[in-house]
């Protein structure tokens, strides 16, 4: 199954983290991508960055291998299908939207959800996760 980067996964990566860097490599690059909330978080960022130049060219080389996936009718939908179900089961929502958004874009594409930020995502019924190890991990 191809795979959805979280966007901490694009940030370590840009900050070329060894570990990161050196998982990446693992990935099936054929279908590896990224949702348009993602590219938004990671280019809000850069943006806010004191060497946005640089980063600016990273982020570009980076989208040269991936696909940034939309935010369609679609994902909202699911999206706000899952906020439901967490709000029924007494989960938090309000902090963790972009994550929500992320992981329905997964779910609509059939993608396997590559993070090292499981808490936000772990109780989804039906994602399919994978953890990426950074370099702060055990």
């Amino acid at each position: 199954m191809p795979d959805l980067l979280d966007s901490d996964i694009v940030i370590d990566y840009l900050q070329r983290q060894p570990a990161i860097r050196l998982q990446f490599r693992g990935f099936r690059h054929d279908g590896l991508s990224i949702s348009a909330v993602t590219h938004m978080e990671v280019l809000d960022g850069i943006l806010s960055n004191v060497d946005s130049v640089t980063a600016s060219v990273d982020f570009d080389e980076f989208l040269m291998f991936v696909a940034v996936l939309p935010f369609s009718r679609r994902e909202a939908d699911l999206c706000a299908r899952l906020r439901a179900d967490l709000r029924r089961r007494g989960r938090r929502t309000r902090a963790r939207y972009l994550d929500l958004m992320i992981a329905a874009t997964a779910m609509t594409h059939g993608l396997t959800l590559v993070t090292r930020n499981r808490d936000d995502y772990g109780d989804l019924p039906g994602l399919t996760l994978v953890r990426a190890h950074g370099d702060g991990d055990a």
